[in-house]
């Protein structure tokens, strides 16, 4: 049997909705099963959610929704529900206007000013009903893996919800925390940050019992405008964190004692640095299995032996950061090396493969600058006496200072030693530029009009 996920009433009060049309709140079916925001995956029994996003507007498929089942829709309130001859629902412009009630059995349209708030405030009352550790992930780099990690650690514990794929933004993170069942004993949830008051917005809906913060780089400069402001934008998770909740944080990071400074709670940090809390020892890399190392916590001593099937010092970060979260909730040394023995990367991230003898980094899924080092350092790392080539893309959302980074990149490449430079797409040539203001000859620097042209001269080298 499907289990309620709401009432309509309690939707309506939680939302403050006015029934623009349909019945009144007490002649409305009782249950609602699932809210859904995608009018092709509308069953019976959901209620539609009709968002408008900046390619797409929800309630132009109020109709598609209504047709496949839907009981009803929440929209703005300009919209209203106005009845076929057939008997069919069509949504019209009502310049705000209340609608007449039609017949019982009609869908419904619950009105309100704006449905994106709406509903993340369903997703945050619902998440209110569960009083299980809830652990936010929000950084420049890493979410994503970081994530997958923590996640497999604490399932060695807990049946345990986390965000698909990087589900991260304003839609995707209410879309989890509504995921959440009385199965679930703990969640992980990730938090895609790209503008001042966001980290806010999505906290109060996530509430979570502990923080993590990956690291603060060059990310989403365009919005930002500098590196200050990211981590400003950032250290909106720690303002919210209660006294008795506890934050992670990277103390490798620049910017760790700032963090660190803004927080109201216990802070846990990791890294390779000394003075991290949670650290590695005896770090060995295998290019065919990944790496092993003794995990050390501060005033422990006992070091469990942990193998990931990951590379790069990058990931190592992103281990030890799940392995803080699980040290603090209770999630023993052992079981915290188990569950990241079972962690394996994501497709596009720091992905390695064989190719027909040539080994392959896929690490193409997003990129800023530090990811992009982090991808050079793996390239140099298992392209140890080797010859080593590197595809480069363009990094987006970096505004005025996207010239200079892509030029600091090139010249972090060819400082590196990197063989050969394959450079594509719009700002490609600063790739080169800064490459070759490092002392990379012409010769090993070869400029691309696109991707397909990029993997084309990869595969002729």
């Amino acid at each position: 049997m499907t289990m309620s996920l709401f009432t309509v009433e309690e939707v309506i009060e939680i939302i403050s909705a006015r029934v623009l049309s349909g019945q009144n709140p007490r002649g409305l079916p009782s249950h609602i099963h699932r809210l859904c925001t995608d009018s092709r995956e509308a069953r019976s029994g959901d209620l539609f959610v009709a968002l408008k996003g900046d390619r797409f507007d929800g309630h132009d498929f109020v109709d598609k929704a209504l047709q496949q089942g839907a009981v009803g829709a929440i929209v703005q309130e300009r919209y209203r529900l106005t009845q076929r001859p057939q008997g069919a629902a069509k949504t019209t412009l009502s310049g705000g206007s209340r609608a007449g009630l039609i017949s019982r059995r009609a869908p419904f349209l619950l009105g309100v000013p704006d449905s994106l708030l709406a509903y993340q405030q369903l997703a945050g009352h619902h998440r209110n009903r569960f009083r299980i550790p809830v652990v936010a992930v929000t950084g420049s780099n890493g979410k994503t893996t970081t994530k997958e990690m923590v996640a497999a650690v604490l399932a060695q514990r807990w049946k345990v919800l986390k965000t698909e794929g990087n589900l991260n933004n304003r839609i995707g993170v209410p879309q989890t925390l509504l995921r959440l069942t009385t199965r679930h004993q703990a969640a992980v949830v990730e938090m895609g940050v790209d503008q001042k008051g966001q980290t806010t917005r999505l906290c109060e809906i996530v509430r979570p019992t502990i923080g993590l913060i990956t690291n603060v780089g060059p990310d989403h400069l365009e919005f930002f405008g500098s590196m200050e402001a990211s981590a400003q934008a950032k250290a909106e998770l720690l303002n919210l964190m209660p006294p008795d909740s506890a934050v992670v944080l990277n103390a490798d990071d620049a910017y760790f004692d700032y963090l660190a400074s803004q927080a109201r709670c216990r802070v846990l940090s990791f890294g390779r640095s000394s003075r991290a809390q949670v650290r590695a020892t005896e770090l060995v890399s295998d290019q065919r299995r990944g790496m092993t190392f003794r995990l050390v916590f501060s005033g422990r001593t006992r070091h469990p032996l942990v193998t990931l099937q990951a590379y790069g010092a990058h990931n190592l970060s992103n281990a030890l950061a799940a392995a803080a979260v699980g040290h603090l909730l209770g999630v023993t040394g052992t079981m915290i090396a188990k569950g990241l023995a079972r962690f394996r990367p994501a497709a596009m991230r720091s992905q390695v493969s064989l190719w027909g003898g040539v080994r392959v980094i896929n690490d193409c899924y997003n990129a800023n600058p530090a990811s992009m080092k982090a991808a050079i350092e793996l390239l140099v790392e298992l392209g140890s006496g080797k010859r080593t080539v590197a595809v480069l893309g363009d990094m987006l959302e970096l505004g005025p200072e996207a010239v200079a980074l892509h030029r600091e990149v090139g010249t972090y490449l060819a400082r590196r030693g990197v063989s050969v430079l394959i450079a594509c797409g719009v700002l490609g040539h600063e790739f080169a530029e800064g490459a070759r203001a490092a002392g990379m000859v012409s010769d090993q620097i070869i400029e691309t009009a696109d991707g397909a042209a990029a993997a084309t001269t990869a595969k002729a080298i």
